[in-house]
Parts: C-alpha cells; structure tokens; sequence
C-alpha cells in the first residue's frame, strides 16, 4: 500500500509498487513506477490496475519513482487523481476518485 507520512494513499489500497527495475523489459521504453502486487478484492483492484502495470505519470505529472507517484497523489487537492497507466505496450488513462 502507497505511504506519505504514515498515511494510506486509500484508492491505492491493496497494490504494492516499486521503482522500475533496470532489468525491466519496458526499460528504456517507459519511465515509471511498477504496480508489483495487487490483492483481491481491494481498491487498487477495483480501479482495475494489475500486477505488471507501470505507472508513468499522475495527474498529468510523469512519475519515476514511488516517492513521485505518493508526493503527487497526496498533493490532489480534490481527491481526484487521473493515471496513465502503460499496459502490455499500450497506454491506459484512469480516473481515480
């Protein structure tokens, strides 16, 4: 689950993300931040991200590390956060509320 400052970014419950290994085959095709786990059931489940995803920018900000991807998602001042999200070569645009 994403943290800032001891505080659950709740739409992405349940998902558990890490830098982009430099051994990734989308290395070099996408920056990003890898969706590496994502439990049944769970909010990050139901805003349909997957194990494999990356996600490359939050609300049209480009992300490359969890830190970027947490900094900008607790930033949303609406609660309102839209994801690109690269998916077996195709990018994907989400709206999280």
């Amino acid at each position: 689950t994403a943290r800032v400052d001891g505080r659950t970014i709740a739409q992405f419950e349940g998902a558990t993300f890490s830098n982009l290994p430099a051994d990734h085959p989308a290395r070099g095709k996408v920056k990003g931040v890898l969706v590496e786990r994502v439990e049944r059931a769970s909010p990050a489940a139901a805003l349909g991200l997957r194990a494999g995803d990356i996600i490359t920018a939050v609300n049209r900000q480009p992300v490359s590390s969890v830190g970027d991807l947490e900094r900008i998602a607790n930033a949303s001042k609406d609660g309102v956060i839209a994801l690109n999200i690269w998916r077996d070569g195709s990018e994907l645009f989400v709206f999280v509320r």
